[in-house]
């Protein structure tokens, strides 16, 4: 090697060499490659639960970018992940994977693409638009060929463009060439060997120019923080109404009945019922709205505005139903609809909820409407048909009733697998209740179809997943090998760099149940919950993150030992961050928290699991080296519909209720730990406190394979005084931890 050169590192991988960003590489690292590796070379879906701080990302895109310069046939290469937080991780390791790559003279090296698909949220750079409430009605309001204002990005496609892109980097050369990135990057994705995506948006049915039929059916998905993989599926098929919305849609109606009516004897309203009577399908209404067109292919890239909610195999090729021709009849179908929906919402909060199946609700309709599914199938694309032959730019006062269309076209469109709830709350802001209609969607392998009907090479990983074995059921597909992984020790004494206990009780030896009901009934519960913490803030070094199970737990607990001295001591030990229902103050709630690590003696963070918070967390090093889950973390919101999840899975795939009910709340913890490490030189504790959680059902069947391996006997059922003693010797050695040689391979010498 020449100076200057870089040194390039080589990891054996079966048959494979593997370069590699670093000269050390843990064990797990090589195993993890190994089993993609094999899976690859059998062509078929893999799941792997993976423990957080090994290097996963690092590994991943190591092994895949290497098997891609063998074996072209499996591109391209479609990382979709959870949040932006893990859209941010997973480039960087990308970024790191490929520079380490360049030092190679392998052609390949030089050419590898990648583009991120963001939101418009993300990637709107019109000004105007993205300082809005409402980005997506404005935009379809400045990109539709007969509006009045016109946005200066929309329809242009750069010829060239940067070999690897982030969201900020494609959106800055965009901005340079005059182009709108959300589109652009949809229009140009077949050129990359790499695209970044969100779990939302890759499997969201109205997903702009549907990017699933795009790709060819040798791409290789992979799957990251999976954990809310099926809840991402079932929320793409399911919607909610309020009584505030169903009043407003009631409102629009009315000033669309004003202008039908001014302009029925209109030659173009004459048209436009002569068009729909010989014949409209979504796909003509699609052609009519924003479109750009996508280069060097036959296609468009659409706006989601005229798009239903249904999975395009689902769809009906059929036109517009003969009942909704004539405007007139159809917004007489539509009055008479809304009245009906508003009739189901319950009167106050007294009224217990009631729940219908979708036939029961159809059957229901039909008797007092008179309506078929089929008309309300096709409503929105009716509406949608009149704004564009009407030349209509203000969609923004239509969208409560496209909120509508949509839950009748899911409602018409999918019968067993849905629950209709009509309950007085919020599905938004639970502390704020109000009478709604939930309909939700229990079968997550009908959006997830849009996957395994084309694909076969998807990669599912999550430190998560939990009964893994079941994971695939609930997506509907059969895996060729399911993994879960687990530490090596980190030293030659065979300690880990992870320190897991369960708190089944306090020192009074009264049980640890952190429910709504315990913590405003039982103050020896709220006690023992802030000893815990007290005591934990004496033991732990730098930062501490706490989760509780919803905002009502979080603010009883507060209510109650703000006027205690046990608020005192707590503040003595670190400052205190409190997570608000408010999302606008979590940016700022979360730098204030990372600044008091740097630069204080440490905080606390308490906030709610599976919370905006929570989701955003970096727990990484110095920010959190102690952990504490309180209770289990079922979300009040959707207590309802995941009962009745919890009750169609029994049903259909055998799969007891409070197992899946248990389950759903454990992922909701064990997510929020996602990212507790950073690499095997970090160190932390987690404390489950809750008697429950020392189980044997969740101890043996329900936590990841990575937390049974490290909890013992002696770490499962402590109180809190034991918990402190046994923190502080876990702290005091972490500092002087000598990792095992044995556990990691020098690149530079192929030796252990």
């Amino acid at each position: 090697m020449t100076e200057g050169e870089k040194q390039v590192y080589r990891v054996q991988i079966v048959d494979l060499q593997v370069i590699f960003p670093y000269r050390m590489i843990y064990s797990e690292q090589k195993s993890l490659m190994e089993q993609i590796k094999l899976s690859l070379d059998a062509r078929g879906p893999f799941v792997f639960e993976t423990p957080p701080g090994i290097g996963k990302l690092i590994a991943v895109f190591s092994i895949y970018l290497e098997y891609l310069s063998k074996h072209p046939d499996i591109g391209p290469i479609v990382y979709s992940t959870d949040t932006y937080q893990s859209y941010l991780r997973a480039f960087e390791a990308f970024q790191i994977v490929v520079k380490a790559r360049e030092a190679d003279p392998d052609p390949f090296n030089k050419s590898i693409t990648a583009i991120s698909l963001g939101s418009k949220h993300f990637q709107c750079i019109n000004k105007t638009v993205k300082e809005s409430d409402d980005i997506e009605d404005l935009c379809f309001n400045n990109t539709c060929s007969w509006s009045r204002t016109h946005c200066d990005y929309f329809g242009n496609v750069p010829d060239q463009y940067q070999r690897i892109n982030s969201i900020d980097s494609f959106n800055e050369f965009c901005k340079e060439c005059n182009a709108c990135p959300y589109y652009a990057s949809r229009a140009i994705l077949h050129n990359f060997k790499v695209i970044f995506i969100s779990n939302s948006e890759l499997l969201n049915p109205k997903s702009p120019s549907r990017i699933l039929q795009r790709l060819p059916d040798t791409a290789s998905f992979i799957f990251d923080n999976s954990h809310y993989l099926d809840k991402v599926c079932c929320d793409n098929l399911s919607s909610y109404l309020t009584l505030p919305l169903l009043e407003q849609a009631k409102r629009e109606l009315d000033n669309l009945k004003k202008r039908v009516e001014s302009t029925k004897n209109d030659q173009k309203s004459q048209d436009q019922y002569e068009n729909v009577a010989k014949g409209i399908k979504i796909q003509d209404i699609l052609d009519l709205g924003p479109k750009v067109k996508i280069p060097e292919q036959d296609g468009y890239v659409y706006s989601t505005k005229f798009m239903i909610p249904i999975v395009p195999s689902h769809q009906t090729n059929r036109n517009i139903c003969g009942t909704l021709w004539n405007m007139d009849h159809f917004l007489f179908r539509v009055d008479y609809l809304l009245k009906f929906l508003v009739n189901l919402l319950p009167c106050d909060s007294e009224q217990t909820f009631t729940k219908y199946s979708s036939t029961e609700l159809l059957t229901l309709m039909y008797q007092e409407i008179f309506t078929e599914p089929l008309a309300l199938y096709f409503m929105g694309p009716r509406l949608s048909y009149y704004i564009a032959s009407e030349g209509i730019d203000q969609v923004q006062e239509f969208a409560p009733l496209y909120a509508v269309f949509n839950f009748c076209s899911l409602l018409a469109t999918y019968n067993e697998s849905l629950s209709i709830v009509a309950d007085f709350k919020n599905p938004i802001e639970a502390h704020v209740p109000i009478a709604s209609l939930q309909l939700s969607c229990h079968d997550a392998s009908l959006a997830f179809s849009m996957i395994t009907d084309k694909f076969q090479n998807f990669f599912i990983t999550s430190s998560a997943l939990l009964v893994p074995g079941f994971f695939p059921v609930l997506l509907g597909f059969k895996p060729l090998s399911q993994i879960g992984m687990v530490y090596s020790p980190r030293d030659e004494k065979g300690n880990y760099n992870l320190n897991i206990m369960t708190i089944s009780h306090g020192n009074d030896q009264q049980s640890l149940v952190c429910s709504p009901n315990d913590v405003t009934t039982n103050i020896g519960i709220v006690r023992n919950i802030m000893a815990l913490l007290i005591e934990s803030s004496k033991a732990t070094p730098d930062g501490m993150v706490v989760f509780f199970p919803s905002f009502k737990v979080l603010n009883t607990i507060v209510t109650k030992w703000r006027n205690t001295n046990q608020q005192v001591d707590l503040l003595n030990n670190k400052l205190i961050f409190i997570e608000q229902p408010d999302p606008m103050k979590a940016s700022l709630l979360l730098d204030s928290f990372y600044r008091s690590l740097d630069n204080m003696r440490g905080g606390i963070l308490m906030c709610v699991a599976g919370g905006i918070v929570a989701d955003a967390l970096d727990l990484s090093n110095h920010h959190c080296r102690t952990a504490i889950a309180y209770g289990f973390p079922m979300m009040e919101t959707y207590n309802d519909t995941v009962e009745l999840r919890a009750d169609y899975l029994d049903k259909y795939f055998q799969f007891p209720t409070t197992k899946f009910i248990k389950w759903n709340s454990l992922r909701n913890v064990i997510a929020s730990l996602d990212t507790i490490l950073s690499s095997k030189s970090d160190f932390a504790t987690i404390l489950l406190a809750d008697k429950r959680y020392s189980e044997s059902e969740i101890l043996n069947e329900l936590l990841p394979a990575w937390m049974q391996k490290i909890l013992t006997p002696d770490t499962t059922g402590q109180g809190v005084e034991e918990a402190k003693e046994t923190m502080r010797k876990f702290f005091y050695k972490a500092h002087s931890f000598k990792p095992d040689p044995t556990y990691r391979i020098d690149l530079s010498t192929q030796k252990n």
